[in-house]
């Protein structure tokens, strides 16, 4: 017999939750991200089929014979620290703590990974609330952010 308790969580947000565990704690991750240049890098432990399951840029370095798969890392020197360990979180459970501070870091990095939903959250965010930045976004008939330009 099925009872329902306070303590229900439909089963996407007990995914999510899990998934956010997972990336809290590392738990069997078999990827290390480094982020940042070679001085202020970052190490993130992620788990390859989660990042691979949202991103075909992660998929495509895992399921074929690049040196991130032999390695079990992947450097990302473009993407500081700060906006990496935002943009895994995003993957992993649907949130991001410091949209306000990083969204315009945030949108290339989705594009760079090809989260193209991620890029159309960012993009509404920030034209309702608004930056100090003026940008452009182009965007092709694929939906790939083109081009992110300060005026």
């Amino acid at each position: 017999m099925v009872t329902t308790s306070e303590t229900y969580q439909p089963l996407e947000a007990k995914i999510i939750d899990n998934q956010a565990t997972l990336l809290k704690t590392g738990n069997l991750a078999d990827v290390i991200l480094v982020s940042g240049g070679l001085v202020n890098s970052t190490e993130h432990k992620a788990h390859k089929a989660l990042l691979a399951a949202q991103s075909p840029v992660f998929a495509a370095m895992f399921e074929n014979d690049f040196e991130e798969k032999r390695e079990n890392k992947v450097r990302i020197t473009d993407i500081a620290g700060d906006t990496c360990q935002e943009l895994v979180r995003y993957i992993y459970t649907g949130q991001v703590g410091e949209m306000d501070r990083l969204a315009l870091e945030l949108m290339e990095a989705a594009d760079k990974v090809g989260i193209l939903s991620w890029e159309i959250i960012l993009y509404f965010y920030i034209f309702a609330f608004g930056t100090p930045e003026c940008f452009t976004i182009v965007v092709a008939s694929s939906g790939s952010l083109l081009d992110t330009t300060t005026s």
